[in-house]
């Protein structure tokens, strides 16, 4: 019987090399706080460019080719590997290779085997995300220039606005000038939202920043529908409310703006002409719901 588990052993340990000889991912075994090596994939050779024999002979050699603006986080990550209780198992940073070139890696440690003498070796992989981050950077340059393209009209809109207001303010009939102050919020809304754009890696990890305000639910309804009473005019759509609920609620203005926006502007689109949009605001215990019924 015992010999049977030490064949199933090695034929599991077998299987293991043979995966881990012929993925891109460099995978680990090592002692704790990386002193030590007893398990390095082959693939350390095509993303370092050393040697294999190179890392067993000097355990830090990985650590050397950081560059110098992560080298302090990357030890401050080694430097607790030490227990059973890990860290925040992943991490980023860059490393100079051997031929020079900057590439971006992503180290994540996921298990740490007992070894039943007190001691332990921790498990983890390497993984070359240079392609990704390249990627992440192309988006975000998009971000930028789409913020910056969208932010100069708006702003020049916005300045051609109050000097309206100024300048005509006494020749305008009280309808224009409720329709010229609604236009330049809405610009100010619109350069909030474009800011937001700009702090994209926030949005990407489900860290958007809410701004909550204390405002009329019913009061931003009906200034939503003003807005979109042009485009429902074109398509002979009639908007209407109806408010249940009228106090204040505590929110996110702009963002709640944002979302009745586009659920009504897509009623409007899909709905045939002739037709009744509702825009209701009702509570529910302690919750408020706005619901768009075309």
């Amino acid at each position: 019987m015992r010999k049977t588990s030490e064949q199933r052993l090695i034929e599991s340990e077998g299987r293991f090399r043979i995966f881990a000889d012929n993925v891109d991912e460099c995978l680990f075994i090592s002692a704790p706080q990386l002193t030590e090596h007893f398990y390095i994939s082959p693939a350390f050779e095509k993303i370092w460019g050393l040697p294999l024999s190179s890392v067993y002979a000097d355990p830090s050699i990985w650590l050397k080719s950081i560059v110098p603006e992560h080298l302090e986080r990357v030890k401050d990550f080694v430097s607790r590997l030490k227990g059973y209780e890990l860290p925040d198992p992943n991490l980023e940073y860059q490393i100079l290779k051997a031929d020079g070139s900057r590439i971006w890696l992503s180290v994540k440690i996921f298990a740490v085997v007992d070894q039943e003498n007190g001691s332990y070796h921790i498990c983890g992989s390497v993984t070359d995300i240079t392609e990704r981050k390249i990627a992440e950077k192309r988006v975000n340059d998009f971000y930028l220039t789409v913020s910056h393209e969208l932010r100069t009209p708006l702003t020049s809109i916005k300045g051609a606005l109050i000097l309206l207001e100024r300048r005509h303010s006494d020749s305008m009939s009280s309808k224009a000038k409720e329709l010229a102050q609604l236009a330049s919020k809405e610009c100010d809304r619109l350069i909030r939202l474009i800011s937001d754009m700009l702090d994209f890696k926030k949005i990407e990890a489900g860290m958007l920043q809410l701004a909550p305000e204390s405002f009329n639910a019913a009061e931003m309804v009906t200034q939503t529908e003003v807005m979109l009473a042009g485009l429902a005019a074109e398509k002979n759509i009639e908007l209407a409310e109806d408010p249940q609920f009228t106090a204040q609620i505590v929110a996110d203005r702009d963002r709640i703006i944002q979302v009745l926006t586009n659920l009504i502007s897509n009623a409007i689109k899909f709905s045939p002409s002739g037709t009744k949009i509702v825009v209701r605001v009702e509570r529910l215990d302690t919750l408020v719901r706005f619901s768009v019924i075309d």
